[in-house]
């Protein structure tokens, strides 16, 4: 799911080295963030670790996560209006490598429906929650682009991704896909294999919103890891994952969709922070133009 771009580590020595650790009773925890089972696949190849996002970006981020699910959706509003602005401004040649971003409010990450944070301690979720956000350009409209993130076979727009990938819709996709809800909600559970030597099931909430603003329409996506991923051999535990998106067209012209995700990662390897947070750049990069390529 990954391309190695600047690898440091191939995946034999990943491996290898992994079970030496082990075998010696090593266990290091060190965290880490990224989509369902990207974490995992992120140790099979390194790169430099991506540089701090800008304050406003990175705490615009985290933000939108936070007031994705108020009642009111003028939070939401101002924040992808206030984003918009902030790309309008900046532009969107940021490093390739990604933004490192700023961690997400722990009360709000503890109080998400249907979550189990039980594997992991307050401690360590406080000290391990790292993140990285990267933004994808996009040539199709908002509705097309709504329609590959929600409503498809993601198996099919992700052909190379998953073994199995199911969705189940918490509301009537079809009202959203129409604009006539302004949410829905799906439990997705998938199981993925990476390079033949990793296995990863896990469950996730996600939940998909309209944002209408006086400039824009917006869809704000958000997820979470429901329990630990379930992962074969054992070389790491995921008891923490987050994810969110906004998809939206910017003043200039240009639909974009900034991509953001936080996780903790307890791993038996001393050297994987910055190579799992480079790589999930990278593979979440990809999914820009995987969604592009099944349009």
């Amino acid at each position: 799911m990954f391309e190695q771009r600047r690898g440091i580590w191939n995946t034999v020595e990943v491996v290898v080295a992994a079970n030496r650790a082990i075998r010696r009773g090593v266990r290091v925890h060190q965290p880490f963030r990224a989509l369902p089972g990207i974490a995992l696949v992120s140790l099979l190849v390194g790169c430099k670790r991506p540089p701090e996002a800008p304050g406003d970006l990175s705490e615009l981020c985290s933000y939108v996560f936070e007031h994705m699910g108020d009642e009111d959706p003028a939070a939401l509003e101002a924040g992808v209006e206030n984003l918009a602005a902030w790309f309008d401004e900046h532009g969107l040649d940021g490093p390739e490598e990604g933004y490192e971003v700023t961690r997400i409010d722990t009360e709000t990450a503890y109080s998400l429906p249907d979550i189990d944070l039980s594997a992991v301690t307050e401690e360590e979720f406080a000290d391990g929650l790292v993140g990285a956000a990267v933004v994808n350009r996009h040539q199709h409209d908002l509705d097309d682009l709504a329609f590959a993130i929600v409503a498809a076979d993601q198996m099919e727009v992700f052909p190379d991704d998953y073994k199995v990938f199911e969705r189940t819709f918490l509301g009537d996709v079809d009202c959203f896909m129409d604009h006539g809800c302004p949410q829905v909600e799906a439990l997705n559970y998938s199981e993925a294999s990476y390079a033949g030597l990793l296995n990863v099931k896990s469950e996730n909430h996600a939940q998909w919103r309209w944002i209408e603003t006086d400039s824009r329409t917006a869809l704000v996506h958000r997820a979470w890891l429901t329990g630990p991923a379930d992962i074969s051999p054992a070389l790491a535990e995921i008891p923490a994952e987050f994810f969110t998106t906004v998809t939206m067209r910017l003043d200039s012209g240009q639909m974009i969709r900034l991509q953001t995700v936080w996780f903790v990662a307890l791993l038996a390897s001393v050297e994987a922070n910055a190579f799992m947070l480079s790589n999930f750049v990278n593979s979440l990069s990809r999914s820009g133009e995987q969604i592009e390529a099944y349009l």
